[in-house]
């Protein structure tokens, strides 16, 4: 596993043997943040991966987004969706807001996704279509 950034509100990895993006959200994104470095941190994540590959998101301890976050997500699912993406699995928080905002930013975005209930059954899914 490579990491690409361990921040207080995020961790990004790529596991190169499973040509897989690990994506961990969490707690409030606010102002403070920078959009542009989390953009620039995916790209280089896109970088290390082939077309073809996968994301797992673990965003259990993500609060609801602003807007303006909604909009960064989306334009990083884009990113990932014209570098050849195949699919995402994501475990949510029960927070019912943020499950909806999520839905929403996908089908924007047009990324295919499934959720799941633990990380590791969106493990075992994203396993599964590499066979």
């Amino acid at each position: 596993m490579q990491t690409i950034a361990n921040t207080p509100n995020y961790m990004l990895a790529v596991d190169p043997s499973k040509n897989r993006i690990y994506w961990t959200p969490n707690g409030l994104w606010d102002k403070t943040m920078s959009a542009p470095e989390l953009v620039g941190n995916w790209e280089k994540a896109r970088q290390r991966v082939l077309s073809g590959f996968t994301i797992l998101v673990d965003a259990r301890q993500i609060k609801t987004l602003s807007a303006e976050w909604a909009d960064t997500f989306e334009q990083i699912q884009e990113l990932m969706v014209t570098s050849g993406l195949m699919a995402s699995a994501e475990v949510l928080p029960e927070d019912a807001i943020t499950k909806m905002q999520a839905k929403r930013v996908a089908r924007q975005s047009g990324m295919r996704r499934e959720v799941f209930a633990s990380v590791e059954e969106a493990e075992k899914w994203l396993n599964s279509l590499r066979t």
